[in-house]
Protein backbone atom coordinates (compact mmCIF):
# COMPACT_ATOMS: atom_id res chain seq x y z
CA UNK A 1 0.00 0.00 0.00
CA UNK A 2 2.81 2.45 -0.78
CA UNK A 3 1.22 4.06 -3.18
CA UNK A 4 -1.96 5.12 -1.08
CA UNK A 5 -1.67 8.74 0.45
CA UNK A 6 -3.30 9.82 3.92
CA UNK A 7 -5.31 12.60 3.71
CA UNK A 8 -4.14 15.62 5.87
CA UNK A 9 -5.70 18.27 7.50
CA UNK A 10 -3.46 21.12 8.35
CA UNK A 11 -1.12 23.57 5.83
CA UNK A 12 0.46 21.99 2.55
CA UNK A 13 3.48 20.76 5.37
CA UNK A 14 0.95 18.76 7.14
CA UNK A 15 0.26 19.26 10.55
CA UNK A 16 -1.15 16.35 11.24
CA UNK A 17 -3.75 13.68 10.66
CA UNK A 18 -7.40 15.01 10.98
CA UNK A 19 -9.05 11.80 13.68
CA UNK A 20 -12.49 10.69 13.94
CA UNK A 21 -13.56 8.63 17.05
CA UNK A 22 -15.49 5.81 16.27
CA UNK A 23 -15.67 4.13 19.16
CA UNK A 24 -15.72 4.30 23.44
CA UNK A 25 -16.90 1.28 24.56
CA UNK A 26 -15.02 0.74 28.10
CA UNK A 27 -12.09 -1.68 26.98
CA UNK A 28 -8.90 -1.31 26.29
CA UNK A 29 -7.52 -1.76 22.76
CA UNK A 30 -4.12 -2.56 22.36
CA UNK A 31 -2.92 -4.14 18.96
CA UNK A 32 -4.06 -3.19 15.45
CA UNK A 33 -3.50 -4.97 12.27
CA UNK A 34 -4.85 -4.84 8.42
CA UNK A 35 -4.73 -7.01 5.23
CA UNK A 36 -3.99 -3.91 3.70
CA UNK A 37 -7.88 -3.95 2.62
CA UNK A 38 -10.82 -3.15 4.10
CA UNK A 39 -10.60 -5.52 6.73
CA UNK A 40 -9.17 -4.88 10.05
CA UNK A 41 -9.03 -6.11 13.60
CA UNK A 42 -7.92 -4.67 17.04
CA UNK A 43 -7.20 -6.69 19.76
CA UNK A 44 -8.62 -5.72 22.85
CA UNK A 45 -9.84 -6.35 26.77
CA UNK A 46 -11.73 -9.34 28.35
CA UNK A 47 -11.73 -11.28 25.00
CA UNK A 48 -12.75 -8.92 22.36
CA UNK A 49 -11.59 -8.34 19.07
CA UNK A 50 -12.90 -5.30 17.11
CA UNK A 51 -13.34 -6.18 13.91
CA UNK A 52 -14.35 -3.79 10.65
CA UNK A 53 -14.93 -5.75 7.22
CA UNK A 54 -15.35 -1.60 5.38
CA UNK A 55 -11.98 -0.03 6.31
CA UNK A 56 -13.11 0.94 9.97
CA UNK A 57 -16.00 2.46 8.46
CA UNK A 58 -18.43 0.24 10.28
CA UNK A 59 -17.03 -2.14 13.61
CA UNK A 60 -18.03 -5.03 15.29
CA UNK A 61 -16.89 -7.13 18.00
CA UNK A 62 -16.48 -10.98 18.67
CA UNK A 63 -14.55 -12.70 21.07
CA UNK A 64 -11.47 -15.14 21.29
CA UNK A 65 -10.87 -16.84 24.57
CA UNK A 66 -11.70 -14.73 28.07
CA UNK A 67 -8.90 -13.30 28.66
CA UNK A 68 -7.64 -9.84 27.96
CA UNK A 69 -5.24 -9.54 24.15
CA UNK A 70 -2.35 -7.46 23.26
CA UNK A 71 -1.06 -8.07 19.70
CA UNK A 72 -2.81 -8.07 16.47
CA UNK A 73 -1.16 -9.25 13.51
CA UNK A 74 -2.20 -10.37 9.90
CA UNK A 75 -0.11 -12.52 7.41
CA UNK A 76 -0.53 -15.21 5.24
CA UNK A 77 -4.50 -14.73 4.68
CA UNK A 78 -4.83 -15.20 8.59
CA UNK A 79 -5.54 -12.59 11.20
CA UNK A 80 -3.96 -13.26 15.07
CA UNK A 81 -4.73 -11.91 18.59
CA UNK A 82 -2.66 -13.09 21.60
CA UNK A 83 -4.03 -13.84 24.74
CA UNK A 84 -2.77 -12.01 28.05
CA UNK A 85 0.52 -10.21 29.10
CA UNK A 86 2.72 -7.79 27.87
CA UNK A 87 4.12 -9.22 24.21
CA UNK A 88 3.04 -7.60 20.38
CA UNK A 89 1.87 -10.40 18.17
CA UNK A 90 3.66 -10.25 14.47
CA UNK A 91 4.16 -12.13 11.39
CA UNK A 92 6.65 -12.92 9.06
CA UNK A 93 4.42 -11.46 6.11
CA UNK A 94 6.31 -8.63 4.45
CA UNK A 95 5.60 -5.26 4.37
CA UNK A 96 8.02 -3.37 2.27
CA UNK A 97 10.46 -6.07 2.94
CA UNK A 98 10.15 -5.55 6.51
CA UNK A 99 9.42 -8.98 7.99
CA UNK A 100 7.98 -8.22 11.30
CA UNK A 101 9.13 -11.51 14.28
CA UNK A 102 9.20 -11.77 17.56
CA UNK A 103 11.40 -13.50 20.12
CA UNK A 104 11.89 -15.11 23.34
CA UNK A 105 13.61 -13.83 26.48
CA UNK A 106 16.92 -15.68 25.18
CA UNK A 107 16.07 -13.75 21.64
CA UNK A 108 15.13 -16.94 20.14
CA UNK A 109 13.11 -17.39 17.08
CA UNK A 110 9.70 -18.60 18.23
CA UNK A 111 7.44 -20.34 15.97
CA UNK A 112 4.18 -21.46 15.79
CA UNK A 113 4.49 -24.72 15.06
CA UNK A 114 2.01 -24.85 11.98
CA UNK A 115 4.79 -24.47 9.06
CA UNK A 116 2.84 -21.22 8.11
CA UNK A 117 5.21 -18.82 8.40
CA UNK A 118 4.01 -17.32 11.46
CA UNK A 119 6.15 -16.02 14.42
CA UNK A 120 4.88 -14.41 17.00
CA UNK A 121 5.11 -13.40 20.62
CA UNK A 122 3.26 -15.37 22.84
CA UNK A 123 2.77 -13.17 26.14
CA UNK A 124 1.87 -14.87 29.65
CA UNK A 125 1.08 -18.00 28.84
CA UNK A 126 1.21 -18.03 25.20
CA UNK A 127 -2.45 -18.62 23.90
CA UNK A 128 -2.48 -17.16 20.30
CA UNK A 129 -5.90 -17.53 18.35
CA UNK A 130 -6.01 -17.41 14.34
CA UNK A 131 -9.14 -16.27 12.09
CA UNK A 132 -9.10 -16.25 8.34
CA UNK A 133 -11.91 -13.67 8.47
CA UNK A 134 -11.06 -11.68 11.47
CA UNK A 135 -14.23 -12.53 12.63
CA UNK A 136 -14.47 -16.61 14.10
CA UNK A 137 -10.93 -17.26 15.85
CA UNK A 138 -9.11 -20.50 17.10
CA UNK A 139 -7.53 -21.10 19.80
CA UNK A 140 -4.15 -22.74 19.01
CA UNK A 141 -1.51 -24.51 21.20
CA UNK A 142 0.44 -22.19 23.81
CA UNK A 143 4.21 -21.76 23.14
CA UNK A 144 4.94 -20.37 26.11
CA UNK A 145 6.52 -16.96 27.70
CA UNK A 146 8.42 -14.22 25.98
CA UNK A 147 10.01 -10.94 27.22
CA UNK A 148 10.96 -9.34 24.15
CA UNK A 149 8.51 -7.01 22.73
CA UNK A 150 8.59 -6.64 19.00
CA UNK A 151 11.18 -7.53 16.54
CA UNK A 152 11.86 -6.89 12.81
CA UNK A 153 13.86 -8.49 9.77
CA UNK A 154 15.11 -6.48 7.18
CA UNK A 155 15.42 -8.20 3.81
CA UNK A 156 17.18 -5.19 2.35
CA UNK A 157 20.03 -4.87 4.74
CA UNK A 158 19.66 -8.65 5.60
CA UNK A 159 19.92 -8.37 9.19
CA UNK A 160 17.11 -9.17 12.15
CA UNK A 161 16.84 -7.14 15.23
CA UNK A 162 14.85 -7.93 18.43
CA UNK A 163 13.70 -5.15 20.94
CA UNK A 164 12.25 -4.70 24.69
CA UNK A 165 14.26 -3.66 26.98
CA UNK A 166 17.17 -1.91 26.64
CA UNK A 167 19.59 -4.24 27.50
CA UNK A 168 18.39 -7.33 26.12
CA UNK A 169 17.54 -5.56 22.60
CA UNK A 170 20.44 -7.35 20.21
CA UNK A 171 20.59 -7.64 16.49
CA UNK A 172 21.88 -10.14 14.07
CA UNK A 173 23.41 -10.40 10.59
CA UNK A 174 20.73 -12.50 7.66
CA UNK A 175 17.44 -14.05 8.37
CA UNK A 176 16.22 -15.25 11.88
CA UNK A 177 17.77 -18.23 13.83
CA UNK A 178 18.28 -20.03 16.34
CA UNK A 179 21.93 -19.06 16.05
CA UNK A 180 23.71 -16.82 18.19
CA UNK A 181 22.53 -13.40 18.17
CA UNK A 182 25.49 -10.11 18.44
CA UNK A 183 25.36 -8.22 22.09
CA UNK A 184 23.25 -5.11 22.52
CA UNK A 185 21.79 -2.45 20.14
CA UNK A 186 23.72 0.67 20.71
CA UNK A 187 21.58 3.66 21.75
CA UNK A 188 18.66 2.32 23.01
CA UNK A 189 17.31 3.36 26.62
CA UNK A 190 14.14 1.97 28.34
CA UNK A 191 11.98 -0.24 27.15
CA UNK A 192 10.64 -0.64 23.63
CA UNK A 193 7.55 -0.99 22.93
CA UNK A 194 7.27 -1.06 18.92
CA UNK A 195 9.33 -0.91 15.88
CA UNK A 196 8.21 -0.20 11.96
CA UNK A 197 10.61 0.14 8.82
CA UNK A 198 10.02 2.40 5.88
CA UNK A 199 11.58 1.24 2.91
CA UNK A 200 11.01 4.86 1.50
CA UNK A 201 13.24 5.95 3.80
CA UNK A 202 15.49 3.32 4.71
CA UNK A 203 14.85 3.65 8.16
CA UNK A 204 13.88 2.00 11.52
CA UNK A 205 11.68 3.55 13.70
CA UNK A 206 11.02 2.14 17.79
CA UNK A 207 9.61 3.69 20.26
CA UNK A 208 9.73 3.75 24.04
CA UNK A 209 6.80 2.65 26.28
CA UNK A 210 8.01 4.02 28.97
CA UNK A 211 9.68 7.34 29.30
CA UNK A 212 8.79 8.46 25.63
CA UNK A 213 11.50 7.87 23.79
CA UNK A 214 12.17 7.39 19.75
CA UNK A 215 14.46 6.57 17.98
CA UNK A 216 15.65 5.99 14.40
CA UNK A 217 18.16 3.16 12.42
CA UNK A 218 19.04 2.63 9.11
CA UNK A 219 21.30 -0.61 9.86
CA UNK A 220 19.18 -1.96 13.00
CA UNK A 221 22.04 -1.88 15.34
CA UNK A 222 23.34 2.01 15.99
CA UNK A 223 19.92 4.00 17.05
CA UNK A 224 19.99 7.79 17.66
CA UNK A 225 17.58 9.80 20.00
CA UNK A 226 14.91 11.55 18.16
CA UNK A 227 12.99 14.51 19.93
CA UNK A 228 9.45 14.16 21.11
CA UNK A 229 7.88 17.63 20.64
CA UNK A 230 5.23 16.68 23.18
CA UNK A 231 8.00 16.00 26.03
CA UNK A 232 4.96 13.28 26.48
CA UNK A 233 6.46 9.65 28.35
CA UNK A 234 4.90 6.65 26.81
CA UNK A 235 5.05 6.35 22.84
CA UNK A 236 3.71 3.18 22.54
CA UNK A 237 3.23 2.42 18.81
CA UNK A 238 4.33 3.36 15.45
CA UNK A 239 3.66 2.17 12.19
CA UNK A 240 5.12 3.32 8.73
CA UNK A 241 1.44 4.80 6.77
CA UNK A 242 2.86 5.28 3.24
CA UNK A 243 4.45 8.37 3.40
CA UNK A 244 5.07 9.37 6.55
CA UNK A 245 5.55 7.90 10.09
CA UNK A 246 2.92 7.94 12.56
CA UNK A 247 3.63 7.30 16.71
CA UNK A 248 0.85 7.19 19.30
CA UNK A 249 1.32 7.22 23.15
CA UNK A 250 -0.24 8.42 26.35
CA UNK A 251 -2.41 11.21 27.06
CA UNK A 252 -3.65 11.45 23.84
CA UNK A 253 -0.43 11.51 21.87
CA UNK A 254 -0.39 11.59 18.04
CA UNK A 255 2.92 12.52 16.01
CA UNK A 256 4.01 12.64 12.61
CA UNK A 257 7.17 12.36 10.50
CA UNK A 258 8.20 12.27 6.93
CA UNK A 259 11.94 10.89 8.25
CA UNK A 260 11.46 9.45 11.56
CA UNK A 261 13.95 12.12 13.01
CA UNK A 262 11.67 15.14 13.43
CA UNK A 263 8.47 14.71 14.57
CA UNK A 264 5.57 16.99 14.61
CA UNK A 265 2.54 16.57 17.36
CA UNK A 266 -1.15 16.50 15.92
CA UNK A 267 -4.48 16.38 17.43
CA UNK A 268 -5.74 13.40 18.19
CA UNK A 269 -8.90 14.60 19.98
CA UNK A 270 -8.52 12.60 23.33
CA UNK A 271 -6.82 12.60 26.39
CA UNK A 272 -6.64 8.56 26.25
CA UNK A 273 -3.66 6.45 26.57
CA UNK A 274 -3.81 5.18 23.04
CA UNK A 275 -1.46 2.09 22.27
CA UNK A 276 -1.45 0.51 18.82
CA UNK A 277 -1.71 2.55 15.21
CA UNK A 278 -1.40 0.95 11.77
CA UNK A 279 -2.20 1.66 8.35
CA UNK A 280 -3.85 0.26 5.13
CA UNK A 281 -5.74 1.23 2.32
CA UNK A 282 -5.20 4.73 2.78
CA UNK A 283 -6.34 4.98 6.46
CA UNK A 284 -4.63 4.45 9.65
CA UNK A 285 -6.57 3.17 12.99
CA UNK A 286 -5.55 3.65 16.65
CA UNK A 287 -6.52 1.77 19.52
CA UNK A 288 -5.93 3.20 22.82
CA UNK A 289 -7.90 3.25 26.58
CA UNK A 290 -11.78 3.25 25.97
CA UNK A 291 -11.40 4.65 22.39
CA UNK A 292 -10.39 3.52 18.97
CA UNK A 293 -9.53 6.42 16.05
CA UNK A 294 -9.31 6.31 12.62
CA UNK A 295 -8.15 9.25 9.79
CA UNK A 296 -10.16 10.78 8.08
Amino acid sequence: MLGSKLKWAGDAVGVGLKWTTIDTTVRTNKGVATDGAQNWIIASSAGAVVFSTTNGALLSSTTAGAAAHWGAAYGVSKFMVNQDGGGGLYTASAAGGAYALAFSAGQILRNSGFNDGYFIIGANNGVTYFSTDGVTFTAQPAIGANSAFCGIYVAALSRSVALGVAAQSKYRTGVPSTAAWTGSCTGLTGTIYDVTWSPVMSRAVCVDGISGGIFYSTNLIAWTAATNPAGAVGVRGVCWAGDKFIAVGDGGLILTSSDGITWTQGTSGTSAQLWGVSYGAGTAIVGGVNVILRSN
